[in-house]
């Protein structure tokens, strides 16, 4: 064998050619032993690993209960402040860490919900969400949120026009 090369040398007429083994991925759970301890290491922690764990030496055993919590929903790319005119279409957009996440729209700290109004519509794609008003009236001017469990964005939206005709 040669030094540098961890194959035999041989000749690749006579025998199939060297394939070395891939390298593993390391164990999921990994079992350590610490003087008296006894460690049990989780790589990848996911919801499926809630439960709870017991550890046995001989007669003697303890338990422990793990509990997983899902990782915060943070809000990627914000929501942007918009300044439309009476009966525009507007559109807030924000993008958020993960596709199906639950999100809160709000306007000036009210819940903004499909029960209450058909003004506003609420549309997901992935990871985007979108807040819809068709057409926008003054009183759409405001402060409007949204809220996920690990973050926010809030942008003002101002509505101009309307009452008549302007610059006749």
């Amino acid at each position: 064998m040669s030094p540098t090369s961890p194959c035999p040398r041989v000749s690749p007429l006579l025998s199939p050619p060297c394939v070395l083994p891939r390298p593993r991925p390391p164990p999921r759970y990994v079992f350590e032993n610490v003087g008296l301890k006894r460690i049990l290491t989780i790589h990848k922690c996911s919801l499926a690993d809630d439960a709870a764990y017991e550890c046995r030496v001989n007669d003697e055993k303890c338990f422990t209960e793990l509990f997983v919590k899902e990782p915060p929903v943070t809000v990627a790319k914000g929501l942007e402040d918009q300044q439309v005119f009476v009966g525009d279409r507007v559109v807030l957009e924000a993008e958020v860490s993960e596709e199906g996440a639950q999100v809160m729209w709000m306007k000036d700290g009210v819940e903004l919900t499909r029960e209450e109004t058909f003004k506003y519509r609420f549309k997901k794609d992935g990871k985007k969400h979108y807040l819809i008003i068709n057409e926008a009236s003054k009183e759409d001017t405001g402060r409007y949120k949204i809220m996920t469990n690990g973050g926010e964005s809030e942008a003002e939206i101002i509505v101009e026009g309307g009452g008549g005709l302007e610059g006749v």
